[in-house]
């Protein structure tokens, strides 16, 4: 039985996984079934992220300028992002962007980009071909998230926050059945937020913690260009990744 690239993918997670389907079909129904699982569990996965920024090409400067450097700790709860200022017991009530003052905040990379493609039937995704990367033969595929089911946030230097769609593309690892970086662009920009273009590259990697190996963000670039050509880069790194079990109040323990 004869497969096309461009497949409805969303209808074989409704079913079992045949044994004669393509090998890039069954490697996508199980990452949507180990990611789905991931994002079910108690468990979730506060990480220390390290921010470096920095600024170019508005019209009246081309030098690059070095914003500073910040640091958060980051998890997912309750279906969203928080974050907490280092050494806090207890997250910040605050946004992503109220926390970083003025510049690129983009709210969601270390979980709802993985969620939104993963974790729900949100994305339209389709398998465009093999590729060896760093001697690793891995599969890519694309996909798209509209915009009233993204989680998708972001706020440029007007202050305004808005959830945008999404386009991109993932690339996994056939052996070890994981996800190993993902990129994204902003789709529909309102124009109150003044940016034309946001994208956004994350790579994975696997974490060893007490209660066993989980996949996270390693690193991330998040780029922003505005309407009059200035433009933004952050570097994220995430480190100290450790588990803990949320409470309603958003306090954290070690576990």
């Amino acid at each position: 039985m004869m497969f096309p690239r461009r497949l409805g993918y969303a209808l074989l997670f409704a079913v079992p996984v045949l044994a004669k389907l393509p090998a890039e079909v069954k490697l996508l129904a199980r990452l949507k079934q180990r990611g789905g699982a991931a994002l079910g569990q108690a468990v979730n996965y506060p990480c220390l992220e390290t921010i470096e920024r920095f600024e170019s090409g508005s019209l009246r400067k081309s030098k690059i300028n070095n914003l500073g450097t910040l640091r958060f700790e980051v998890a997912h709860i309750g279906g969203r992002e928080v974050i907490a200022l280092p050494g806090s017991r207890e997250f910040d009530k605050r946004t992503r962007a109220e926390m970083t003052g003025l510049g690129l905040s983009v709210a969601g990379v270390f979980h709802a980009f993985g969620k939104s493609v993963f974790g729900t039937n949100a994305a339209t995704v389709q398998f465009s071909g093999w590729e060896t990367v760093a001697g690793r033969r891995l599969a890519r595929y694309d996909f798209s998230i509209p915009q009233y089911v993204s989680g998708y946030a972001i706020s440029g230097a007007t202050g305004v926050t808005a959830i945008v769609g999404s386009k991109g593309r993932f690339w996994a690892d056939p052996v070890r059945e994981e996800l190993v970086r993902l990129t994204s662009e902003a789709d529909e920009i309102p124009i109150e937020i003044g940016l034309r273009r946001v994208l956004v590259d994350v790579r994975y990697g696997r974490v060893s913690l007490p209660s066993g190996e989980v996949q996270l963000p390693e690193t991330s670039i998040a780029e922003s260009v505005a309407w009059n050509g200035r433009e933004i880069r952050n570097f994220s790194e995430f480190t100290q990744c450790r588990s803990f079990r949320a409470e309603s109040s958003l306090k954290f323990e070690d576990v």
